[in-house]
């Protein structure tokens, strides 16, 4: 590396009385929870490692009150085109990004379609801002579905969110609008979900499939032959929620694979309403959210005025529906 090389900000830890004696690298693993391949990384870079500003080899052992730092290369998506489109931006710091993705754009460039894409919106964003990142999903949403998406900023903000991910310590919340009265107040709908052979576009409930759990609750059936339900997904399977909601005998209004073209949405009536983990950097708990987008708050009223309901009612479940 050279002087020219660009660093995101530095992650810090100052050491304890507790871990007097121990190595660098037991620091890093222990404390700042590096994985194998990112401490390979950080030792071939110039300022990867420190020590009270001095560069140390992974061996040397710490004091108390030593300040150990790790500094990571800039890296870029040079693939990705930068685009000026609208982002609703809900946070962001040096090592996250969190959006809501409106329904109808991907997440990532795809082989059919390079732009318009929420990576290109946010690789524009950086740009304006004088950001140099490689655009890194924690999670991913599908096209018609609308809502939050986290984006990690360097690779050990990844790092930490797949683990946590892996780990069922992320807690996310959907909202859908669902065909057919919901029969169960609240279920868990633990069904395996694997390829379905007869359709490369779909997946299915199979017994040879990845363990899938979501918890679904019900917050009102309406009069017409539909629903409105909450999910928890308690694992990351593509499509689960859509899969589960459609082997439980109410698939999501709209839905072009699972479901039926209603008249009531023109998509996937699914909104990621909510999602709550730790911090990467600070360790401490952080949540966001965000409301239902316009198309299904328009589906929602429709049906409360179906059902006789007035505008202080739909208010009043709307309401309800807030974390």
């Amino acid at each position: 590396m050279t002087e020219a090389t660009q660093y995101y900000a530095p992650l810090r830890y100052v050491v304890t009385a507790d871990e007097d004696g121990w190595p660098v690298r037991a620091v890093l693993r222990r404390r700042l929870r590096c994985s194998r391949r990112l401490l390979v990384r950080l030792k071939r870079t110039e300022l990867g490692i420190t020590v009270n500003g001095v560069r140390r080899r992974v061996d040397e052992p710490v004091r108390a009150g030593d300040v150990v730092e790790i500094r990571m290369a800039v890296e870029t998506s040079e693939r990705i085109r930068p685009e000026p489109m609208a982002l609703n931006i809900l946070y962001e710091d040096d090592h996250l990004l969190v959006v809501d993705k409106p329904p109808g754009m991907l997440v990532h460039p795809t082989l059919g379609q390079h732009s318009g894409t929420l990576a290109n919106a946010v690789i524009h964003h950086w740009a304006q801002h004088g950001e140099i990142c490689r655009f890194r999903p924690a999670h991913r949403l599908d096209r018609d579905t609308s809502g939050i998406v986290v984006i990690a900023k360097n690779a050990y903000a990844h790092r930490a969110l797949s683990e946590q991910l892996a780990n069922r310590q992320v807690r996310k919340r959907y909202i859908a609008l669902v065909q057919g009265k919901w029969p169960h107040g609240e279920i868990v709908i633990e069904a395996p979900i694997g390829p379905d052979p007869d359709d490369p576009r779909k997946r299915k409930v199979t017994p040879d499939g990845s363990p899938s759990i979501t918890r679904v609750l019900l917050v009102r059936n309406f009069a017409e032959d539909f629903a409105l339900v909450e999910a928890f997904p308690e694992t990351g399977r593509t499509h689960q929620i859509r899969v589960h909601l459609f082997h439980a005998g109410c698939p999501i209004a709209g839905d072009p694979l699972y479901g039926e073209q209603t008249g009531l949405i023109a998509r996937t009536a699914l909104h990621a309403a909510q999602i709550e983990f730790i911090h990467p950097a600070t360790g401490a708990p952080i949540s966001f959210s965000a409301p239902l987008p316009d198309d299904m708050e328009q589906a929602i009223r429709l049906l409360g005025e179906a059902n006789g309901k007035g505008r202080e009612a739909h208010d009043a479940e709307k309401n309800e529906l807030k974390p």
